[in-house]
């Protein structure tokens, strides 16, 4: 624990926070999409690169993905900035 309450859904999660344009994310942006209803239903973490982490529910675990592919690309929504540490001092993420 380290002592921040956030909201539990993804929806919740995007009514706060700066929004700022896709154009404009930096490392620790929170990229929201709308997968299986209207509303923001899914969130990824953008590590740079055009890659984010989120929790893929197709493979059950934690992943990073292109956010430049079709699929994500079609269901973004917009994307939001925060003022918390631990999202804004993502410094390095390995990955294959």
């Amino acid at each position: 624990k380290v002592g921040i309450n956030l909201p539990r859904s993804s929806a919740d999660q995007s009514s706060i926070g700066e929004s700022i344009s896709l154009s404009d994310i930096k490392v620790g942006d929170l990229l929201f999409f709308r997968t299986y209803k209207e509303e923001p239903s899914h969130v990824g973490i953008y590590i740079g690169n055009n890659k984010m982490i989120h929790a893929s529910f197709k493979q059950g675990e934690v992943i990073v993905d292109d956010i430049s592919k079709g699929y994500f690309q079609k269901r973004f929504l917009f994307a939001k900035r925060h003022n918390l540490w631990f999202l804004n001092s993502i410094h390095l993420i390995k990955y294959n």
